[in-house]
Order: C-alpha cells, then sequence, then structure tokens
C-alpha cells in the first residue's frame, strides 16, 4: 500500500504509532471504545490499515504505564447543586497550572464536556496510582485502558 492509498485516518495512527510509540487500535466513528481491546498493543504499524477500512473511525490509544502514556483527566462538575457547576473546581486549576510547569509538559486534550486530559509518557521514578475522583473533579488514568486521540470524534450521552 503506497502512501497516497492510505487514509488520513491510517496516516494519523501510524504517526501515534510509529512517532510517539503508543499502541493504537480503532473504534467507530463517534464511539471511544475499540472494536477490540486487546487487537494492537503490540502490532506492527501496517497491521493498522484493516482497522480503518471505512476512512471515518476513531483512533484509540491504550494507557497504562506498560503502554507508555497515562492520563491525568479534569472533569467539570456536574452535580447542578455545587457552586462548581459547569466549571473545573479552583483546586484542579491550580494543579493543571503546577503541572504545566513541569519539565515532563503533557499534551493537552479539551474533553467533549469541557474538562481537559493532561496526557502523558509515564515516568517509572514517579508512578501515579490510578483512581476515579482522587478530588473533587479529578481523574488518574494510568491502567490498562483507552483514550481517543485527535481528530477523533465521540459523542457522550
Amino acid at each position: 500500500m503506497t502512501d497516497d492509498e492510505l487514509s488520513d485516518q491510517i496516516k494519523e495512527a501510524i504517526a501515534y504509532k510509529v512517532e510517539l510509540g503508543l499502541s493504537i487500535t480503532s473504534a467507530p466513528y463517534g464511539q471511544k471504545f475499540p472494536y477490540g481491546w486487546e487487537k494492537e498493543y503490540d502490532s506492527p504499524p501496517e497491521n493498522l490499515a484493516p482497522y480503518f477500512k471505512n476512512g471515518n473511525e476513531n483512533i484509540i490509544a491504550f494507557t497504562g504505564q506498560d503502554q507508555g502514556l497515562v492520563c491525568i483527566d479534569f472533569d467539570v462538575i456536574k452535580d447542578k447543586a455545587s457552586e462548581y457547576y459547569g466549571k473545573l473546581t479552583p483546586r484542579c486549576e491550580a494543579i493543571m497550572a503546577e503541572l504545566l510547569t513541569l519539565k515532563n509538559k503533557p499534551w493537552v486534550v479539551k474533553t467533549p464536556r469541557n474538562g481537559k486530559q493532561f496526557r502523558y509518557r509515564p515516568d517509572p521514578n514517579h508512578p501515579i496510582e490510578q483512581g476515579n475522583n482522587i478530588i473533587l473533579g479529578l481523574d488518574a488514568r494510568t491502567g490498562k485502558g483507552v483514550l481517543p486521540c485527535p481528530p477523533s470524534v465521540f459523542f457522550n450521552p
């Protein structure tokens, strides 16, 4: 298959795999969960094409310390009774500002619900523990999981 025959999605997926060293698979357009959770952990880039056969699939990266990608997820508050409804908490804003000063700069992705994800290469000397709502509005995705990668499109219910 020549470069001219590759879809834009496959080219992006190969770039994530080759240039960033991430484990990649695909998900149907509009979804963030892949066709198969374990299909592409260690597959060579040339094996990605079958997973992007429709030309509009989402690009999905596997997370985990062993996969080379961890994520700190900052969510806006969904509780309408909270004074922070629809916003990030001041503590999350402060943590984000501090993380941006570190040497290991995150890859920042805006989420569909106006939150932010700080995606990192894991540092084996400073592992991050997996957890939900570590503090109000902050999750750490450091175990086995998946994250959609730009330019993917997905919809939250």
